[in-house]
């Protein structure tokens, strides 16, 4: 009788599960289907920046300025690819899974941007890129618009539980791009409340106050590290994570609280070297969403009118008191991912911030807006604004010590590498 339950159960979970031969076809699904990405690359520091992407037969394309050779990476989430899940970070066919969920599909392809010479494969790649940014057409041709092909060294995907693992090159372009969505094992939700946001953008004062907002309302973001100790020397690359940034603006520091798990790629790139790069758009906002169902009110999610900033700085371990409120702001803006508000997941980890040493900030024409760390930290909301309303932190959660050197880093584990594994993984009970 055991046995023939057993055998229930398997056929089951084989029909809700995403296997081995399925991660090459859900790669190529999620680069199929969106049109921009986070880009990573190492400088002097670790840098990112949002892009958009061009697909052709699994080959991805950018149009950047003045593009040069450089080794880094794209990172692209499910969580971007339908508009109507922006509000309350949702995620998955139902919208039942918070970003940061192992089963909404998250993909980091790594290796060199080649600047694209031949002119057959520079056919391909602009009509990939005009299909998907009409308006690129139109771009300016005195600012040095290059194409870039990557040149796919390094696949890494989380679609499931159990965490995730590399996708060999070959089966990835040899896959059909198909969606597997998981279902079948429940949500982690807990009670959500009333935290309907206005929509639209607010009028800015100030460059300051327009960062602000967008870190503020932003729910996951792309962390770049340098991953050169896990990888190859001088690559960048990027991982998707929840964040949250206060119950409201009121609530806001501009320095985002994320949570890493010990066996995560990102905790291992932190532990060796803690310099980060934190990316945020509206292009995944809800309050940009045009009447029409376009992201950015119909601008080019590379289109500096579509604003997006990389705050860059190094990883801090959060203090006691800052983990408190940081559980309690989790608990209202990531209702669908109950094991953020109650201290973690079972492989366990830490909750960080960023200590922030400088950013890049576009919003208009003109290049990067003029705005200084202390300009940022130091703003206030005006409580008469109007912006959506909740109670300001308390001055000790707002500022609380950070921990001594020796509590800086947690210890990580091993299990980034090898082929997708479908146990129980991140916020599992």
């Amino acid at each position: 009788m055991l046995k023939i339950a057993l055998t229930v159960l398997l056929v089951l979970l084989g029909k809700n599960n995403v296997y081995a031969s399925d991660d090459a076809e859900e790669a190529r699904w999620l680069v199929q289907t969106a049109t921009w990405g986070t880009l990573s690359w190492l400088e002097e520091e670790v840098s990112s920046m949002v892009t958009s992407i061009g697909e052709h037969d699994g080959s991805l394309f950018i149009n950047i300025p003045f593009g040069s050779e450089f080794p880094g990476s794209i990172t692209i989430s499910e969580a971007q690819l339908i508009p109507d899940q922006f509000e309350g970070a949702k995620c998955g066919p139902e919208g039942d899974l918070d970003p940061e969920d192992p089963r909404c599909a998250k993909l980091t392809l790594s290796g060199k941007f080649e600047v694209v010479d031949d002119e057959e494969t520079k056919k391909i790649g602009q009509d990939a890129l005009f299909a998907s940014h009409p308006a690129m057409k139109d771009w300016p041709t005195d600012h040095g618009f290059t194409m870039l092909k990557l040149n796919v060294q390094d696949l890494w995907m989380i679609a499931n539980f159990g965490g995730g693992g590399s996708i060999p090159t070959e089966d990835y372009y040899a896959a059909t791009p198909a969606h597997h969505p998981v279902v079948g094992f429940g949500n982690r939700k807990t009670t959500e409340k009333n935290v309907a946001r206005k929509l639209g953008r607010p009028e800015f004062a100030s460059a300051a106050a327009h960062a602000r907002w967008l870190v503020s309302q932003s729910l996951w973001t792309t962390i770049s590290t340098d991953a050169s100790s896990r990888l190859s020397d001088g690559v960048a690359w990027g991982n998707i994570r929840s964040v949250t940034d206060g119950e409201c603006i009121f609530a806001s520091t501009g320095l985002p609280v994320f949570y890493l798990p010990k066996p995560d790629p990102t905790s291992i790139d932190v532990l060796a070297n803690s310099n980060i790069a934190l990316s945020f758009t509206e292009a995944s906002l809800p309050e940009l969403i045009g009447d029409d169902g376009q992201i950015c009110g119909g601008a080019d999610p590379e289109d500096p009118t579509c604003a997006k900033i990389s705050l860059h700085g190094t990883a801090r371990v959060l203090g006691e008191e800052e983990v408190e409120y940081s559980l309690k702001s989790f608990g209202t803006t990531h209702p669908r991912a109950s094991w953020l508000a109650s201290g973690g997941a079972h492989t366990g980890g830490s909750y960080y911030t960023i200590e922030l040493t400088g950013m890049e900030f576009f919003r208009n024409y003109g290049g990067m807006a003029t705005i200084s760390v202390d300009d940022y930290l130091n703003w206030k909301p005006d409580y008469g604004s109007d912006f959506d309303k909740c109670e300001p932190r308390t001055q000790s959660t707002a500022n609380a010590t950070p921990p001594s050197s020796g509590e800086e880093h947690m210890q990580h584990g091993s299990g980034e590498g090898g082929q997708m594994q479908h146990g129980s993984g991140e916020g599992g009970q």
